[in-house]
């Protein structure tokens, strides 16, 4: 997947992050700074497995995109549910090894 990609699933998916916390967490007021903040933490974590493991060549897929990472970063995602920014920038990056999942590459285990 190319870098345009990964950020624009990463937008939306923090865009619905805004929306279910509008809707399940009617006593915390999201202002627009929050909003914002909560996207852009997803597409953080969406490229950032590409600025550690540079995409020089189809072996570029190492450790930190590999599901064993995958899975510590959804444990982390999991432990930080009252934190939307860090539930945003962990579904962020699994966004990213789910769509580098469904090309022919695949991921390793480690």
């Amino acid at each position: 997947m190319n870098k345009d990609a990964h950020l624009m699933i990463a937008a939306l998916i923090g865009y619905s992050i805004v929306e279910v916390l509008d809707i399940f967490w009617q006593n915390y007021n999201l202002g627009f700074n929050t909003r914002f903040l909560i996207i852009v933490c997803s597409m953080i974590g969406a490229i950032l497995p590409d600025k550690i493991e540079k995409p020089k060549s189809w072996s570029h897929r190492k450790f930190f995109h590999s599901k064993t990472w995958g899975a510590a970063i959804l444990f982390v995602g999991f432990s930080f549910l009252n934190n939307p920014y860090m539930v945003a920038f962990c579904s962020g990056y699994l966004s990213h090894l789910l769509l580098d999942y469904t090309t022919r590459k695949k991921l390793p285990l480690l």
